[in-house]
Parts: structure tokens; sequence; C-alpha cells
């Protein structure tokens, strides 16, 4: 906990505007930290950071042509650590200038849709148009001159956003205005507890994604302080394994932390890093976690608690009560909103998919798993056997996996019952295509295994 007073922006401040303020009126207020290779910690307060931007600012300023009136778009797709990514995108930001954040995972065929879709002023996913400017240049200790306030209006597109991908054959794009981005800093006022000098750690932080942007937004607003990697770490790319966030929150201890269901998923399993967890306050997001991995944190007192937003809406829902034992719950922030019925008297029945693919995904043997059957009487699985494994020992691998599945079964009616005459194997040779939170791109995958979908629902269970 950090004791020094944060003094808040105006609310109706532009986010990177909200810095040059902090840098006035926070100026030694503490904004990150992250660990040494010795074990020691670096903090960089307002005074650090704020100038970085600046400089980023001024490397786009200087590099792009603007004419006047026209609001140059800039858009990257580059592996870096979180601390330097998230200063070029505000000083994409604090230069009057609309960001485009791609993941980089996307495949290069998802990248080039996209740029096709946006067509940017400029693209930093090739080296040759323009390199991403790196930590040693934004942070040294040069002099910088403050690049004049721009005079976006507050409801013209500051960001552009892709969705993960998971329900559409390419990833969708949706426009943020400031007005927009600022009214989403609103919901961390409604927090069951102060923000404001709590330590949160963010090592996991992925600022390509609409929730990594809403969280460099509630820092800005709220006052809190961000835990990331080191920079100076080639480990710390985004994105960093589980074993190099896990440490890395070992060694800051912050008070909050949060993490994707998928890292949850795999600490759950080990006591020790259970224990540890117990002493934070950890909050979830992006996707549905696994229910068994849920239970394990919630019986070893893991204050556990879930948010939930769209790239459409940004946050819509506030952090609920903490530690309660309805954790896959949330609370909207508005609790006059309620849901309408269609006229059309009509209803359909609709499998949720997530939890048996989750279950599934728990599995040595299997890299990735999705459902099919969708206009079919029965339910089938397409199972991405662990990188590794002989595929043509798929008998032997399904019965392993079977046995597990009819374990989980007993008891749980909440699982969708798997048929054993619908089941696709496939490889990393013809992978099942992944979306940016780890979810299979269904629109894509079906499209991919259209054929032998066809054949299995003819012959019985294949393998590709």
């Amino acid at each position: 906990m950090y004791t020094k007073q944060f003094i808040p922006p105006p609310s109706t401040l532009a986010v990177e505007l909200q810095f040059d303020f902090h840098l006035s009126h926070n100026s030694d207020y503490p904004v990150i930290i992250h660990p040494l290779g010795d074990g020691t910690l670096k903090t960089y307060t307002y005074s650090d950071i704020v100038p970085a931007i600046h400089r980023c600012a001024s490397f786009f300023l200087s590099s792009i042509s603007v004419d006047q009136g026209t609001r140059p778009i800039v858009a990257f797709s580059t592996t870096s650590d979180a601390l330097t990514y998230s200063v070029v995108l505000l000083g994409v930001l604090r230069a009057g200038m609309t960001a485009f954040p791609i993941s980089p995972r996307f495949s290069p065929d998802i990248i080039a849709h996209l740029i096709s879709v946006v067509k940017p002023t400029l693209s930093k996913y090739r080296p040759e148009v323009l390199p991403m400017p790196e930590y040693s240049t934004i942070f040294s200790e040069e002099s910088y001159s403050i690049p004049e306030t721009h005079s976006r209006p507050m409801d013209t597109t500051a960001l552009i956003i892709h969705s993960s991908g998971s329900t559409s054959l390419y990833p969708k794009t949706i426009e943020w205005s400031s007005d927009f981005y600022l009214t989403n800093a609103q919901t961390v006022d409604f927090a069951p507890m102060h923000l404001a000098g709590k330590l949160v750690g963010l090592q996991s932080l992925e600022p390509f994604h609409s929730l990594g942007l809403c969280f460099l937004n509630w820092l800005a607003h709220a006052g809190f302080v961000m835990a990331l990697l080191d920079p100076g770490d080639s480990a710390s790319l985004i994105p960093a394994g589980p074993d190099i966030i896990f440490n890395n929150l070992k060694q800051t201890s912050p008070s909050v932390i949060y993490a994707s269901a998928y890292l949850l998923e795999v600490w759950s399993e080990d006591p020790n890093k259970r224990d540890f967890l117990k002493s934070t306050v950890v909050i979830t997001a992006g996707r549905v976690l696994n229910k068994s991995c849920a239970k394990k944190l919630l019986d070893s007192n893991v204050q556990l608690t879930s948010g939930y937003g769209s790239t459409e809406s940004g946050s819509i829902s506030i952090i609920s009560s903490l530690g309660a034992q309805d954790w896959d719950y949330f609370c909207p922030c508005l609790p006059e909103v309620k849901f309408v019925q269609r006229n059309d008297g009509l209803y359909s029945m609709t499998v949720v998919s997530t939890p048996s693919q989750s279950m599934l995904c728990q599995m040595p043997q299997v890299d990735n798993a999705m459902m099919i059957g969708n206009g079919r009487p029965s339910v089938g699985i397409i199972i991405q056997v662990a990188h590794g494994l002989d595929i043509e020992q798929k008998k032997i691998i399904w019965d392993h996996i079977w046995q597990m599945i009819k374990a989980a079964y007993q008891g749980n009616t909440t699982l969708t019952k798997l048929s054993t005459e619908m089941i696709i194997f496939t490889n990393w040779q013809k992978p099942i295509p992944q979306a940016t939170k780890g979810m299979p791109m269904r629109v894509l995958a079906l499209e991919q295994f259209e054929t032998e979908i066809h054949n299995e629902a003819e012959h019985g269970s294949i393998m590709t």
C-alpha cells in the first residue's frame, strides 16, 4: 500500500491528457513497479512515465506527415513487453492520432485483413515501415520538448479495437472515442474497495485487448500502482508464460491481481500457488473460468471475483463483493437494466460449449478442443492432441480422455454430453485456429474442418 496522496484528474480530460495532469499534480506518485534481475524492485513515478509518453508522441509527430483536419491512424502489431507497449500506445494518443493495436497472436492473414479494413496511415507491424520505439529510447535521460496539446474532439475516434475473433471468420473492428473511454473509467469507482495506493498485479497485462486498455484507463483515473514484468527480460515479452508471471507476482506481492481464466486454471493445480493466491484478491475476466478449478481456489480461501464486458461496450460490470461464493456472477453497473423477450414467441436451444471444452483442455493429452454438432442430433468434439503424441494412437488417447470425462459427468448435470461417435482428432500440423483469448475461432475452424465433419457424420469418429 502506497500512502502518498493521489489527486484525481478532471473527469473531462482525455486519458492521455490525464497523464499530463499527473505530471503537474502527482509527479512523485508511483505508477509502475517491476522486479530487476538482482531481485530489487524498480519504481516509476509520473515524472518518469509522462516524459516517456511525450517522447513517443514527439517521435510520431516528427515521423508522420499530418495534414490539417486529418487524424492519422497508427496500427501496430508487435511483440513487446507491456510497459513499453503501453507507453507507445499512450504516445500515439498524446500526439492526437488514432491508435489501432493489433494482437501479435493473429496470423499474417488476419493482420492483413484488419489493415485492409481500417486502412491506417501508418502500420508498424513491418519494421521497414517504422521501427517500434524501444524502452532505452523512450526512457532516456536526454532532454525533450513537450508536444503541443492536441485538439482531437472528444467524440471522435481515439482508439480502434478488434474483437477476439472467436465467433466470426475474421475479428471485427470497433471504434472507441475519448468520451467512450472516459465513461468506462467510472466503473472502477463502484468497486467494493478503494484502489488508490494499492498495488495491482498486472503481469499478464495485454494492452492490445480491450481489457488491457481498460486497466490503463483505470490507472490514470483511480490512482492504483501497476506491477508489471521487467522490460529488460526477454521472458517478459507478451505473452509471458504462467510460471514467469507467477514468480513475478511473488516478487512484487500485490494486494490485488488480475489473471486470465487460463492462468488460474494452470495455477489451481498447484497447492503452493493456491496458498500464495489466498493472500490477494484475484480478479478474472475475458472468458469463463472452469468451475472445478474455481472450486479448488475457493476451497483454498482464495478471494475470487469476476468482471464482464465486451469490445463493443467496454466494461459493463463492477467488481462484486470480494470472497463471495457466487464468483461466476457479475453485477451490472446500472441496476435498472433488464433483458427483453423476443416478441415472436420462438425459442432456440443453445449448447454452451465452454465448460466441456475447458474441461478437455485441462488434460495433458489435449492442446485444444472445440465442440461441434450445430443442427445435428448429437454433439461431438474436435480434439487437437498435445504436441509430441502419436495421433495414430487415437484410440488409446481417447480411451484415457473418455474415462476422465465420465468421471466429470458423475453428478454434474451442467456439462453437455458428448457422443463417442462424433470425435475428430487433429494435431499441430492442422491446428484448431485460436482467438486471442485462447478460445477456438469457431467460424474459421468449422470452415477448415468442413470435410472432416461431414465424413465424421457419415462414417463415425475419424482422424485428420
